[in-house]
């Protein structure tokens, strides 16, 4: 079976209402602000991601309502979709390098134990 993670809030278009604006959420949601402390840059980065915990919890009811009696799923579904800022604090508390294949399989489980919110299907 075949799955796939959608990364840094993609929406699925059928959900009409739930996401109207794409890049507007994305940008509205992700803010990176920078400081100088001493000889260093800081920068932080803001992301409400009360939009992709809303649009996760629909996609798991929806998941839900058209699994059918015998709980089957398609060969192909997304399973969690989660905010860049997580990833990236992920990243950091572990030192994980997101676009090393292995360090991005432990990424995901890491997202799908720690932030079980932005799941998309259940039982996965």
């Amino acid at each position: 079976m075949l799955r796939y993670i959608a990364l840094a809030m993609a929406f699925a278009p059928h959900l009409g209402d739930a996401v109207k604006d794409k890049a507007k959420i994305l940008d509205e949601a992700h803010k990176v602000t920078a400081h100088e402390d001493g000889d260093n840059l800081v920068l932080q980065t803001y992301q409400d991601v009360e939009p992709a915990m809303e649009y996760a919890k629909a996609r798991r009811r929806e998941d839900a309502e058209n699994r059918g009696r015998c709980g089957r799923m398609g060969d192909m579904h997304m399973t969690m979709s989660i905010p860049f800022n997580i990833i990236q604090t992920i990243c950091a508390q572990y030192g994980l390098d997101f676009f090393n294949a292995d360090d991005a399989k432990k990424i995901v489980a890491i997202a799908k134990r720690d932030y079980p919110a932005f799941k998309t299907s259940v039982g996965h």
